[in-house]
């Protein structure tokens, strides 16, 4: 039987989660320059190719112990990261950054239902608290002036691919070192990008590699692939996928932030309502499943 990780153990993990929306958070200031230099696809192959290198370099010797069990786990989550990935970069060709940031973060209602496909219980409380981050996303990220786009299909459809993400990595994380599966799903994200960009975009010339497009993927590989997508895989050894979806949303929150720190953008009152809704959510996730689990053990004893 399964160890309940302890509550010490999930607010760790909540952290990591959150240091991990924040890296994303400001990758976004990064990136949001370098796709004007370099095809998006290629610029996910030197992306995910650099964070493979680094991780090869300082954690070679677990990567030495790699076996039959890691690969076959490895796949269908690596499978399901790239399919999200590359239906959002197809949504930002054909839409705005505000309406695709939104959709895709409406993994949140999608992760529960994923969820109890795959056999995870779900308390009604659980499922209010997810119903209830949507509501505070929707007033913080959606602009009813700019509406929807042409590409909300495919932000819908990886919204989608990113909730499997998140019950996969739940699903396999715990049974396999999570140094090992980031390094796996980066991997076949990189195999997977390298046709995909033969067929869809132009091979880059030497003027694509512009000194922002080297600073974004110095950024976008080291932090935002090989270090958060560690966060990731080892706090979801203590989360289940929903607090996981849960916290994600705070990526909004930190772009927001960094947008206003770097970017000069300014606050919204409606932003400021969102956000305190999401905060709220964020620290409910994290109270309520272990007050049911205390009560059910309770009245179970009483019994």
């Amino acid at each position: 039987m399964t160890k309940k990780p302890a509550f010490g153990e999930q607010m760790i993990a909540s952290l990591g989660i959150l240091l991990a929306t924040a890296i994303w958070g400001l990758s976004f200031v990064f990136s949001k320059t370098a796709y004007y230099d370099m095809p998006p696809f290629w610029f996910l192959i030197f992306r995910y190719g650099l964070a493979a290198i680094v991780l090869l370099i300082f954690a070679h010797k677990k990567m030495k112990l790699l076996n039959r069990k890691i690969f076959t786990q490895a796949i269908p989550v690596g499978l399901a990261l790239f399919i999200a990935n590359t239906l959002q970069t197809s949504s930002l060709y054909r839409g705005n950054v505000g309406s695709t940031a939104f959709i895709t973060c409406t993994y949140v209602v999608f992760v529960p239902l994923v969820a109890c496909i795959f056999g995870n219980k779900l308390f009604r409380s659980q499922m209010a608290i997810t119903l209830l981050t949507f509501v505070g996303l929707v007033i913080f990220s959606y602009d009813p002036q700019q509406g929807f786009s042409n590409g909300d299909l495919f932000a819908l459809a990886g919204s989608f691919a990113y909730a499997l993400h998140f019950v996969l990595l739940g699903k396999y994380t715990r049974g396999i070192d999570s140094l090992q599966l980031t390094f796996m799903q980066i991997v076949i994200c990189l195999i997977c990008y390298i046709p995909t960009a033969l067929i869809f975009e132009p091979i880059p010339a030497f003027a694509n590699f512009t000194p922002s497009v080297f600073t974004s993927l110095a950024y976008t590989a080291i932090l935002s692939t090989a270090v958060a997508f560690f966060l990731q895989a080892a706090a979801q050894k203590h989360l289940s996928p929903q607090q996981t979806s849960v916290l994600f949303t705070a990526e909004s929150l930190f772009s927001a932030f960094f947008g206003w720190l770097i970017l000069d953008e300014m606050f919204t009152s409606r932003q400021f309502l969102g956000g305190t809704i999401l905060i709220c959510c964020m620290i409910a996730i994290l109270i309520v499943p272990n007050m049911l689990i205390k009560k059910r053990m309770n009245e179970n004893h009483s019994d």
